[in-house]
């Protein structure tokens, strides 16, 4: 058994629920990952880290209507880490989630 949790080299995926049209988070993908060795496609994108890779797998849009004038975009997006540290996934986890904040200003 590994005693430490961040010496566990399984992969880790992260599920979540963006409040984005897909053009729109294409559109915003660039961003988070300038600093990367990164390669962007229709479905999401592939980030190749010293120690690990990083993929980021976008689904079909759909739309959570609150009523007929309030329609908000819903897009599935999976984030998977394969052989990637915590201190990389924290970092990468960070610009990202910073990057696709609305509300700002």
């Amino acid at each position: 058994m590994v005693s430490d949790p961040a010496e566990y080299k399984s992969p880790f995926g992260l599920q979540r629920e963006m409040g984005f049209s897909r053009r729109e988070f294409f559109n915003l993908l660039p961003k988070p990952l300038a600093t990367y060795d990164a390669v962007i496609d229709h479905s999401g994108a592939t980030i190749k880290l010293s120690k690990g890779t990083i993929r980021i797998v976008v689904g079909e849009e759909r739309e959570r209507r609150l009523s007929d004038l309030v329609i908000l975009p819903i897009l599935p997006v999976s984030i998977m880490f394969e052989g990637v540290d915590r201190a990389d996934k924290a970092i990468f986890l960070r610009k990202f989630d910073f990057s696709y904040m609305k509300g700002l200003g």
